[in-house]
C-alpha cells in the first residue's frame, strides 16, 4: 500500500501539536472553540478514553457521541447517521471508525493519542478531506509519545508539520527531560532483569 497516495496529500492539512499530557483536554477545547468550526472526529486508542472525552464534552455543552466496538451494530449505525445529519458536532471513536466509513464534508480529525501504526494514521486522517474537500488532521503528541511519533513519521516517509501556534505548547525542555527519564527507566528495568 502506498501510504502517501492513500492519505490524499494536498487535500488534508496535517499537523502535530506538542502538548503536555495534562493539557490535552484544554487543547482539545481550544481547537473546538478556535480552529474547528464544524464537525470533527476525535480518535483514541481505548474505550475508556472515548468515554472520558465524551463525558467531558457533554458536561461542557458540546454535542457529541461515542463510538466503539462494544456498541451494538444497530446503535453504531444510528450514531453514524446522526453524525452525518449534523445532529452531533463531535464523534469520539476508537479505530473501529478509521476504515470504510465516509463523511464527505468532515472538517477535521483529532488524533488524541498517537496511532499504533502509519497505516492506522493514514486511515484515521482519511476520514477528512474527501471528495476534493479540504480537511485538517491534528495529532496530539506528549513527551511520552514523542519517540513513537518519530517512528511513525519514518514509516510514513515524510515529516508532519509542527503546529506551535497554540497556547499549550510543550516546551523542548520537558520533551528532553521526559526522553531522558524514559531512557533511565528502560535502563533500570534492564538492570533488574540481570
Amino acid at each position: 500500500m502506498n501510504l502517501e497516495t492513500t492519505a490524499k496529500k494536498g487535500q488534508i492539512e496535517e499537523s502535530v501539536l506538542y502538548v503536555d499530557k495534562n493539557d490535552k483536554k484544554t487543547l482539545r477545547r481550544y481547537l473546538l472553540d478556535n480552529r474547528i468550526a464544524q464537525q470533527v472526529i476525535v480518535f483514541t486508542r481505548t474505550v475508556h478514553a472515548v468515554e472520558r472525552i465524551a463525558t467531558d464534552l457533554d458536561r461542557n455543552g458540546i454535542s457529541c457521541s461515542a463510538l466503539y466496538g462494544d456498541i451494538a451494530q444497530q446503535k453504531r449505525e444510528e450514531i453514524i447517521t446522526k453524525f452525518r445529519q449534523k445532529e452531533v458536532r463531535v464523534l469520539i471513536a476508537t479505530d473501529l471508525l478509521a476504515r470504510g466509513v465516509d463523511f464527505p464534508d468532515l472538517e477535521a480529525i483529532i488524533n488524541y493519542e498517537i496511532p499504533d501504526s502509519a497505516e492506522l494514521y493514514t486511515h484515521r486522517i482519511g476520514r477528512t478531506g474527501r471528495s476534493e474537500a479540504e480537511g485538517k488532521a491534528f495529532t496530539f503528541c506528549d513527551a511520552e509519545d514523542n519517540e513513537k511519533w518519530i517512528k511513525l513519521q519514518l514509516s510514513l516517509k515524510r515529516q508532519i508539520k509542527i503546529d506551535d501556534q497554540h497556547p499549550y505548547l510543550l516546551s523542548w525542555e520537558k520533551m528532553r527531560s521526559s526522553s531522558q527519564n524514559n531512557q533511565r527507566k528502560g535502563g533500570s528495568k534492564s538492570r533488574k532483569r540481570r
